[in-house]
């Protein structure tokens, strides 16, 4: 289990499922600063973008989230631009 206060961030990923067979066209986008989950998903096989993900205060408390939807047949280079 990941325990994102250890790495000092919110809400690293939301969900991730990984293919028993370690397939390694598994992708998933990352805030850089969850260095230990970084390696643990690495160590399994997965490749790791490493996003900036800004934290923000907010005075009611309140996280705004975005959530995004891909499915396995879309292309990824569609969706994450030229990097």
């Amino acid at each position: 289990m990941y325990d994102g206060s250890q790495d000092g961030v919110w809400y690293p990923l939301n969900s991730l499922v990984l293919s028993p067979n370690k397939n390694p066209t598994d992708c998933v986008v990352l805030d850089q600063e969850a260095k230990s989950l970084i390696k643990i998903l690495k160590d399994e096989g997965a490749q790791v973008i490493e996003a900036d993900m800004p934290q923000g205060s907010y005075p009611d408390g309140k996280i705004n989230c975005q959530t995004n939807i891909h499915y396995l047949k879309d292309n990824p280079d569609e969706f994450m631009g030229a990097l």
